[in-house]
C-alpha cells in the first residue's frame, strides 16, 4: 500500500488543518519529511498554487525531480458568472508561473482546483486549456478536483479527465455506495483519494473536537470504540478503509513531521491486513451528518 501513498503539501505552505498545532512546516522539516517519504517508495506529490508557497519550497528541496507532481490551477473568482476568455488565459499565465517555483518544464498532473468550474457557463474552455496544456507535454494528465458525485455527472457530460481527486474516508463512503467510485475505473479513470483522515479529526479524541462536530459525536466514537476493540489505532482503521477501495489509485495524506510521516507509513503497511479483519464492521462507521464531511463548509472559526 505504500506505493499507492501521495504526499500532500499544503502544510509546507500554509498553516493547514483543524486538528494541525505545529502550524506551518519548516523548511528544515520539509526537507526532513520528503527524504523519509522518497526512502519509503513515496514518488508524487500533491500541490497547488493556493497552497501558500508549497510550490516554491517543492522547486527549492526537490531540484532534480525526485518526486512527479500534480499541482492545480488558481480558483477562478466568476462569483457564479461566466467563466471569460481573460480567466482562460489567467488559467495558462498562472501555470507557467507554477512551473517557474517548481522548477520544472512539466508535471506529472494539472487539476482545476474547484472542479465545479467545469460545469459554469463557459467551462468548457477550461477543460479545452487543459487539453492544450496536456497536448503541449508541460503536463502528462489533466484533471479535477471535486466534492461530491453531483459533481462528478456534471463533468463527464462535458468532459473526461485522466485524473479525478475527491475525498473519501472511513466517515465518508458516500461515492462508494453511489457507485460514483467503480464508474470512474470503468472509465479508465485515475482516482486520488484526499480527506482520509478529514482533516485529522478522525484522529482525534472526540471529547477534543471542536464544538461544530458536536452533532456527530456518537459517529466519532463509533470509530473509537472499534478501533480499542479491535486494538488497533484510528489511523489503521482510516487506512484499512482505503486500503480495502482497491478503486482509488493514490491515497494523499499529509504529514507534520518526519514522526507523524513514520506513524502513517507503519499503518499503511499494515492496512491490507486490517481491511479484512475489518471487512464486516468498516461499513457500519459512516457518518450521517453530512455537513461533517465537506471541510470547505466548516464554520471559519473552525476551518483555517
Amino acid at each position: 500500500m505504500l506505493s499507492r501513498l501521495a504526499l500532500g503539501t499544503a502544510q509546507f505552505g500554509l498553516d493547514y488543518g483543524i486538528t494541525n498545532r505545529n502550524g506551518e512546516v519548516s523548511e528544515q522539516d520539509t526537507a526532513a519529511i520528503l527524504d523519509r517519504a522518497h526512502a519509503k517508495g513515496v514518488r508524487l506529490l500533491d500541490t497547488a498554487p493556493a497552497y501558500g508557497h508549497s510550490e516554491e519550497t517543492i522547486g527549492k528541496l526537490d531540484p532534480d525531480g525526485r518526486f512527479a507532481v500534480v499541482t492545480k490551477t488558481m480558483p477562478i473568482a466568476t462569483g457564479g458568472a461566466e467563466i471569460l476568455e481573460r480567466d482562460i488565459d489567467d488559467i495558462e499565465r498562472e501555470f507557467e508561473a507554477g512551473l517557474g517555483r517548481l522548477r520544472r518544464s512539466s508535471v506529472e498532473g494539472l487539476l482545476v482546483h474547484h472542479g465545479r468550474q467545469i460545469a459554469a457557463p463557459g467551462g468548457e474552455g477550461i477543460a479545452r486549456k487543459l487539453e492544450d496544456i496536456r497536448d503541449s507535454g508541460r503536463a502528462r494528465k489533466i484533471g479535477v478536483s471535486v466534492y461530491s458525485g453531483a459533481e462528478i455527472d456534471h463533468i463527464l457530460e462535458r468532459f473526461t479527465p485522466d485524473i479525478i481527486q475527491l475525498p473519501t474516508n472511513v466517515a465518508d463512503q458516500r461515492l462508494h455506495v453511489s457507485g460514483h467510485l467503480a464508474q470512474l475505473t470503468t472509465k479508465g479513470i485515475e482516482i486520488h483519494a484526499r480527506s482520509l483522515f478529514l482533516q485529522g479529526t478522525l484522529l482525534c479524541s472526540a471529547r477534543h473536537l471542536p464544538h461544530f462536530f458536536e452533532v456527530a459525536r456518537d459517529d466519532f466514537e463509533r470509530i473509537e470504540d472499534i478501533a480499542k476493540r479491535n486494538q488497533i489505532s484510528k489511523m489503521q482503521l482510516c487506512l484499512g478503509f482505503a486500503a480495502q477501495q482497491t478503486e482509488l489509485d493514490r491515497l494523499i495524506v499529509g504529514a507534520t513531521s518526519v514522526a507523524e510521516f513514520d506513524e502513517i507509513a507503519a499503518a499503511a503497511e499494515s492496512a491490507a491486513e486490517i481491511a479484512n479483519a475489518l471487512d464486516c464492521e468498516i461499513t457500519k462507521l459512516s457518518f450521517s451528518h453530512h455537513a461533517i464531511l465537506d471541510p470547505s463548509g466548516w464554520p471559519p472559526q473552525e476551518h483555517p
